[in-house]
């Protein structure tokens, strides 16, 4: 494309950053209106494409039409005149919650969520999820932090669904999905999952959510365990926290369960008695305690679907909605804080020829340099906070083709402007070596 997203949108600050790469909020010069910007990082110095979950993510969204599916607004190719490699910018629709935002909020209160809240939230929830299923996707990363809410005036808390990064077609039933190696965060992963299942169905999803629920309700994760950072490994401390609570699976509670790959490592663990009504705190008679319950079956099989848990009792009193959304905030809901914008740092420079102003009293703000000169990138660092002490700088660092700066250096240089004193002492540790 040739429009330039830097002249559309003013960059405001940086809501999250991942593996993936960068989420910016920015805001539409002309409408005012915000946005969030996912800025996906360059995997090598060659060109080599993009991502296929990159691609997969704009297929999957542009083909979802629901008030509760995170929207894309835009999408913008740029290159790079150094290194002749493209970039991509995808404008999504702004949401001002998430819903990890909300859950951090009650316990710093030391408060719990109130329980019609938390009834809305679950109803929208799995009518995303639902509605997800029907079209044949799994989302494969449910948790707080890519559950998003509105909160303007004309959709003020509608729950937004977001990051499909990890979400496939399950069309095929004969392909197994286990060889797309780990997915799901590993506190709202699935026990068959956990266990090394290559064939897998829907029903993670919902064991997802039923950890999603527990945690809205307690403020917790339920299932907090360590990870291992290695393939194809039992995730032994995660499946251990799950027993601690839910008991040892055994053939009786889960037929296939002697199949799966890891089932022998279960024998090493202590067995323990289901303890999920006291942990969450919630009698066994209670509505929600027995739909949660039902979401989070050992046996993929047994687990309650998403329609039959929009059908529960515990949504009695918003079963005449028939599907339709309805907010979650009313008037006496609290006044939770909006997403936290975080400062842009010295080594982002996506586009070169726009300065990065930072100021530590204020918002940050990409503005376009005024210099159009393609040859000569300017990169200036205003004001910075470094080790916990406020420096001015004021310098131009010059990025030209022939004698381009490596990320590296540059930091390097920039550094080294800023503490000339380490330098003198680098140098007198050098000579002594030597």
């Amino acid at each position: 494309m040739n429009k330039d997203i830097f002249l559309i949108y003013e960059f405001l600050g940086v809501i999250a950053e991942g593996s993936y790469g960068i989420v910016h909020k920015a805001r539409h010069r002309k409408t005012k209106q915000n946005v969030a910007i996912k800025e996906y990082k360059n995997r090598s110095t060659s060109n080599e494409g993009m991502m296929i979950s990159t691609i997969r993510e704009i297929k999957l969204l542009t083909d979802l039409n629901h008030e509760t599916i995170v929207k894309i607004k835009d999408i913008f190719i740029t290159e790079n005149d150094q290194k002749m490699q493209s970039k991509m910018f995808i404008v999504f629709e702004y949401a001002e919650f998430e819903l990890s935002t909300l859950i951090q909020y009650h316990k710093k209160q030391q408060t719990r969520m109130p329980p019609k809240l938390i009834k809305n939230l679950m109803y929208q929830i799995l009518l995303a999820i639902n509605y997800l299923h029907q079209n044949w996707v799994i989302h494969r990363d449910i948790k707080p932090a890519n559950i998003l809410i509105k909160h303007t005036n004309e959709e003020k808390g509608i729950v937004k669904i977001t990051d499909f990064g990890l979400s496939r077609i399950f069309k095929d039933p004969f392909r197994p999905l286990g060889h797309d190696g780990d997915v799901v965060t590993l506190w709202y992963r699935a026990p068959e999952l956990l266990l090394g299942s290559n064939h897998y169905t829907k029903a993670i999803d919902m064991w997802s959510v039923g950890c999603l629920f527990a945690e809205l309700i307690t403020g917790n994760p339920l299932f907090r365990g360590k990870e291992i950072k290695q393939r194809n490994t039992f995730q032994n401390d995660q499946m251990g926290q799950i027993i601690k609570i839910l008991g040892k699976p055994t053939p009786l509670k889960w037929k296939d369960v002697t199949k799966l790959q890891f089932y022998p490592e279960i024998n090493k663990l202590k067995s323990k008695k289901n303890t999920l009504s006291q942990h969450v705190k919630l009698a066994k008679s209670d509505l929600a305690y027995q739909l949660m319950s039902k979401m989070l079956l050992y046996d993929p099989k047994e687990r309650i679907t998403f329609q039959q848990a929009l059908n529960h009792p515990y949504f009695s009193e918003l079963s005449n909605l028939q599907n339709n959304i309805m907010p979650a905030f009313k008037e006496d809901a609290p006044e939770y804080p909006s997403r936290k914008l975080l400062s842009y740092s010295k080594k982002y420079h996506s586009n070169p020829s726009f300065k990065i102003k930072m100021h530590p009293n204020k918002k940050n703000s990409i503005r376009p340099s005024k210099s159009n000169n393609k040859t000569n990138n300017t990169f200036l660092v205003n004001k910075r906070f470094i080790k916990g002490k406020s420096l001015n700088v004021n310098q131009d660092f010059s990025r030209k083709r022939k004698n381009s700066i490596s990320e590296n250096k540059f930091n390097k240089k920039l550094e080294n402007s800023i503490s000339p004193s380490n330098n003198k002492k680098k140098r007198t540790n050098e000579k002594k070596k030597n």
